[in-house]
């Protein structure tokens, strides 16, 4: 089972200094990965379509450089999903642009996130989200070492408003993408107490891609003044039924290397 960390909250931006002490957590702690997706930085999410300035650009690959040196994958984010879908041509173009510019310097890893966005969770909504991560998928097949994963809009079994079975975004979705792509899941909750093999092979009945556990057992982001740090239980998933398991934590990092160890 991969093991890693998961900058994907709300409210708090690390530095770049905060992040390589993180990489180094991962590495002594012989983790796998570093998913980067905060919520704050305005070119992953509000903005998006725009390119990152070059300084930014530099910081990124100074990141996935050390990354590689200390043996943790790092997956570079985009969440596409508050605008795309208004000119479906021109969103491809910028959403490929993007993830161009990160191949180029050196990331063969991605995430696209449809999380949190105001939308009807309808056939349609399913399958424009399947076709985005199929054309995406298509421009990181030119190199094998490429890989993409995912989160839907229907994170958890709460957001399918009933029964998974009955979710017709998650079918729409199943039905229009690759089965290799791996999709990320917090569980019954988008906060869960506890998270089964059995919650994960009813999750597979409805669409069958490996599962990332995107674990906000420890996010504080939506009770910004609690924080919890006590022992990591009510898991008992293993490599049987999911990929990995990846902590979305605090975003205060000597915290969050409590919480990692």
């Amino acid at each position: 089972m991969l093991k890693g960390y998961l900058e994907g909250y709300y409210g708090k931006l690390l530095s770049w200094n905060d992040r390589f002490m993180l990489l180094e957590k991962l590495s002594s702690l012989n983790m796998d990965f570093y998913i980067y997706g905060p919520k704050e930085d305005p070119y992953h999410r509000v903005k998006w379509t725009e390119p990152y300035p070059e300084q930014a650009l530099n910081n990124f690959k100074d990141f996935h450089d050390t990354a590689l040196k200390e043996g943790i994958r790092t997956y570079f984010s985009l969440s596409p999903g508050l605008s795309y879908g208004k000119n479906v041509k021109n969103d491809l173009r910028d959403l490929i642009a993007k993830i161009e510019q990160f191949l180029e310097i050196g990331y063969t890893d991605f995430a696209i996130f449809f999380d949190d966005i105001d939308a009807k969770k309808d056939i349609h909504l399913g399958h424009q989200h399947g076709e985005i991560l199929t054309q995406v998928i298509k421009i990181l097949d030119r190199n094998n070492d490429n890989s993409l994963i995912f989160c839907p809009t229907v994170y958890c079994n709460r957001f399918s408003e009933g029964e998974l079975k009955d979710s017709v975004y998650l079918r729409s979705l199943s039905n229009t993408i690759p089965e290799e792509i791996p999709l990320l899941w917090t569980g019954k909750e988008v906060v869960s107490e506890t998270i089964s093999n059995e919650d994960i092979e009813s999750l597979k009945s409805v669409i069958p891609n490996p599962v990332m556990i995107w674990d906000n057992y420890y996010a504080n982001d939506y009770c910004p003044n609690s924080l919890f740090i006590g022992p990591f239980k009510g898991r008992s998933v293993t490599d049987k039924t999911i990929l990995g398991l990846g902590i979305n934590p605090t975003g205060l990092p000597i915290t969050d290397s409590i919480i990692l160890s």
